[in-house]
């Protein structure tokens, strides 16, 4: 594992709206690019198809994991595939933020991957060029039984039996303390919304250069991170049961309310998340937001045998419990021979349905990889690496299931999926309302104007 900073792994997963800017899909730099025009199975099979379907020569993963040694892993697991079945793993890689546009550029290029991993924001942009037959083929070749059950609502297609992708891997937002600060002041656990106003504030001295709490204050992902859980923790909602907007109903004002409030306790500016490892780090915080990616950084440089000592608590308490949560999907595109599809399916089993791959793929980003699969974080060969094997027992087999398992998100609610909420996070609507507040405006008008933006993107 290269040494990434905190910026490139616990940052937003910003995404554009979907344009035609980008160029089409190529390569990804190394040589990777499969070369025979759109990777979706050219007919010159290698024999090894499944009855009368005969496999491709070759297929060609789009993903967003830029980082060096993961694409290694990724590789690996490619080498592993056409062992087994003959058919080349390719792989092109792009910026997260550029998916969209890579993905419309591909469309009108007909030249679409294979497959594609995809965060949800971006799943519900491109629903055109998804496959969901082959998803649902999946989910129920490697088991509906084996997944989160929440994890399955959210990629469900709405009034159907059908699935949009299938998880690949997920991650929660959570809340990260120095419990030995809190211990010496006297402080409660940091869970409720009371409990993080009064820890902000008996923490915070900036004339001492000490902040009473770290979460995001600018109009990026890593805001609406921070944000949905104060939200959702007071059932404030994007959408009704209906599926209008309701983002300017009382509950998401108090909500907006309560963060402008604790966002005076931050250090001054618009803060992101390329800021949490010089706050927390060198200790001019003692409290922060962070995904499950902060869990890698706290954990290295730990001797062998050192646990892991920093707080974590899986959810924000209000009227009811709440956590946010990233899912990332493995998705069939569409325009593919009979034995690309078959080829699709074949590596999407392969990487999630096999155990033995399933870890070795969790394991390229530990922390942030969360398992989708229940039987995963039980398992001795996904706890038998470094970083997993400093975490305390209660964090890996009870705090990251159960955050996992409790994960919810804007665009889903009483079991119905709402795509329409591509198109408003793509546009960082919610960011964008949670830094107006941050900075002092009225959260009810901030609330009012960004309703009436959502109407207005989704009409």
């Amino acid at each position: 594992m290269s040494h990434s900073t905190r910026r490139q792994f616990i940052g937003g997963t910003g995404v554009a709206g979907l344009g035609a800017l980008a160029g089409c899909i190529g390569g990804d730099g190394n040589g990777n690019g499969n070369g025979n025009g759109n990777g979706n199975g050219n007919g010159n099979g290698n024999g090894n198809g499944n009855g009368d379907v005969q496999l491709p020569d070759d297929i060609t993963m789009l993903h967003f994991e830029t980082d060096d040694d993961r694409r290694a892993g990724i590789s690996d697991l490619g080498d592993r595939f056409e062992s087994e079945t003959g058919v080349e793993f390719n792989q092109i890689v792009s910026q997260e933020g550029d998916l969209p546009t890579e993905i419309t550029a591909a469309v009108a290029a007909d030249n679409l991957p294979n497959v594609a991993s995809l965060p949800m924001s971006v799943m519900h942009s491109a629903t055109d060029a998804i496959e969901q037959e082959n998803a649902t083929a999946i989910i129920e070749s490697i088991g509906e039984d084996r997944f989160y059950d929440n994890l399955l609502d959210l990629v469900r297609v709405p009034d159907s039996d059908e699935y949009y992708g299938v998880p690949l891997y997920t991650w929660p937002q959570l809340t990260i303390y120095r419990p030995e600060v809190f211990d010496e002041m006297g402080l409660p656990e940091p869970r409720t919304w009371d409990d993080l106003l009064e820890a902000a504030e008996a923490l915070h001295d900036p004339d001492n250069n000490q902040f009473g709490i770290f979460f995001g204050t600018d109009n990026d992902q890593y805001a609406t991170q921070c944000f949905t859980g104060f939200a959702l923790s007071n059932n404030a909602r994007v959408f009704s049961e209906d599926g209008d907007i309701i983002f300017d109903s009382d509950e998401m004002v108090e909500a907006l309310e309560v963060y402008g409030e604790l966002a005076q306790y931050t250090p001054d500016g618009a803060q992101d998340a390329g800021g949490i490892g010089p706050a927390y780090d060198n200790e001019h915080v003692h409290l922060y937001s962070g995904n499950a990616f902060s869990l890698f950084f706290n954990s290295l440089g730990l001797d062998e045998g050192e646990m892991m000592t920093d707080g974590v608590v899986d959810s924000i308490s209000h009227e009811r419990e709440a956590t946010y949560g990233e899912l990332v999907t493995l998705n069939t595109m569409t325009g593919q021979s009979a034995g690309g599809f078959e080829a699709s399916e074949q590596w999407s089993e392969f990487l999630i349905g096999e155990p033995e791959n399933y870890i070795d793929w969790c394991h390229l980003q530990v922390g942030g990889f969360q398992p989708v699969l229940e039987e995963i974080p039980e398992m001795d060969e996904y706890q038998d690496h470094g970083i997993i094997s400093s975490w305390p027992e209660e964090l890996r087999e009870e705090t990251l299931p159960n955050a996992v398992q409790r994960s919810e998100r804007f665009g889903f609610r009483d079991g119905e999926v709402f795509p329409e909420i591509g198109q408003i996070t793509a546009n960082f609507l919610i960011a964008t309302a949670v830094r107006d507040v941050a900075q002092g405006e009225n959260a009810r008008t901030v609330a009012e104007e960004t309703a009436e933006e959502m109407r207005s993107r989704i009409s």
